[in-house]
């Protein structure tokens, strides 16, 4: 009985590497994310200012930071934003806002995320096989902020986003909603 016990206790562990034999494909893409496109800051002063722009959010990037931004500009404001990164991956964020009374602001805004055409690859074929595709993240967006008073405003976006990559497509809405009070404190 003792001699038995000890060969199973023996035999136990190659009964579980049997199992990695067969190789599971994929199992090693974990943390794999969608639209992360959504983190990708958007303008010069606000990458300076490492992205701590929400409470400034002053111009047509508002859209973006701060929806509520929007309420304290005056007419009408444009903004263009492109990077283009290596790997041929290219973002490119366009920002419109009209006021339409000094308490009411509109906004929208589109953004892409785009790459050129790439070869499939797979762990049979890891230099292609003979097939490409194309990856692509977008986002549009509608916004309406109010100026309730001189020191607080708030507003809402509205924003259809979607991401293709081959052959399968996924997308969805989002709300993002934002406040914003002036202290005056250190403004002239």
């Amino acid at each position: 009985m003792r001699t038995a016990f000890f060969i199973v206790l023996l035999l136990a562990p190659l009964a579980g590497r049997a199992q990695e034999l067969v190789h599971n494909y994929g199992e090693e893409r974990a943390a794999t994310t969608v639209l992360s496109f959504l983190k990708i800051g958007v303008g010069a002063r606000a990458e300076g200012m490492a992205q701590a722009f929400t409470g400034v959010a002053d111009d047509a990037s508002a859209l973006y930071w701060n929806p509520a931004g929007i309420s304290n500009l005056s007419g009408n404001h444009v903004a263009l934003h492109h990077l283009q990164w290596p790997a041929d991956i290219s973002y490119t964020w366009l920002g419109y806002t009209r006021e339409l009374s000094p308490t009411l602001h509109l906004g929208l805004a589109y953004a892409q995320l785009a790459t050129d055409e790439m070869a499939v690859t797979t762990e049979e074929h890891p230099d292609g096989d003979g097939r490409t595709f194309y990856f692509t993240d977008q986002l549009v967006q509608a916004t309406a902020a109010l100026r309730l008073t001189n020191q607080f405003s708030c507003g809402a976006s509205l924003r259809y986003v979607r991401e293709d990559i081959a052959d399968v497509t996924m997308d969805g809405l989002m709300l993002d909603v934002g406040t914003r009070y002036q202290t005056g404190w250190r403004r002239s």
